[in-house]
């Protein structure tokens, strides 16, 4: 009997390790996504630099995983570190309606479990990283009103799980990409007006309102 609860107690020791042990690099990396953002007292109320990740508001832990990062509307400010790669059982990140700045790591095509990424109405500049094809069960993709520049990357065609993108807003160029053909009409809702785009684009879009274009 005593054998058998040594026994419970040494597994549930362990149990307790390895999900420290898992957690350590997610940890990390919402340490330096706080520190990024200048430890804004939003955050520092809801207990965050303190303490395990999973206990901090706008965190949503799963048996120890953060699965759920969705601090919007809250004014920050800052860049998103690289280290948010770290972040591989991520599956809702919503950083919009913020003011955070700098340019995507491309690190977030490490983010592999990712479902949804909420980036709207923020300052991001740069341009949209080829590693974000790497995001297989993304569904909602919505990087509305930021500064985005370039081309929509060839890479975002390797999706194959969306069901809506928004692009809308930014500053990205022709070409558009020849993934985006009128066989997305009725798979997921698209959006791309308000670019930089040079005319002639597909008359599809044009009819749909989907894209934009300028002479």
């Amino acid at each position: 009997m005593m054998k058998l609860f040594v026994s419970s107690i040494l597994l549930s020791i362990l149990f307790v390790v390895c999900v420290l042990a898992q957690n350590k690099p997610e940890q990390q990396a919402l340490n330096d996504l706080y520190n990024s953002f200048g430890k804004p007292q939003s955050l520092t109320n809801k207990g965050w630099g303190k303490g395990s990740c999973c206990n901090w508001g706008y965190v949503t832990c799963f048996e120890g995983a953060v699965i759920q990062v969705e601090p919007q509307g809250l004014d920050l400010t800052g860049t998103i570190p690289t280290s948010i790669g770290n972040l591989r059982n991520l599956q809702y990140l919503d950083f919009s309606n913020n003011f955070i700045s700098g340019t995507l790591p491309s690190q977030i095509g490490s983010l592999v479990s990712l479902k949804e990424f909420q980036l709207y109405n923020n300052n991001i500049t740069g341009t949209i990283p080829n590693s974000i094809g790497a995001l297989t069960n993304l569904q909602n993709l919505d990087f509305h009103n930021n500064q985005l520049i370039s081309t929509i990357p060839n890479s975002i065609g390797d999706v194959n799980s969306f069901i809506s993108l928004d692009l809308s807003q930014n500053m990205l160029q022709s070409p558009i990409p020849s993934f985006l053909d009128n066989s997305v009409i009725g798979k997921y809702a698209i959006r791309l007006i308000n670019n930089n785009f040079t005319c002639p684009i597909p008359q599809w879009m044009l009819t749909y309102y989907i894209a934009t274009c300028y002479q």
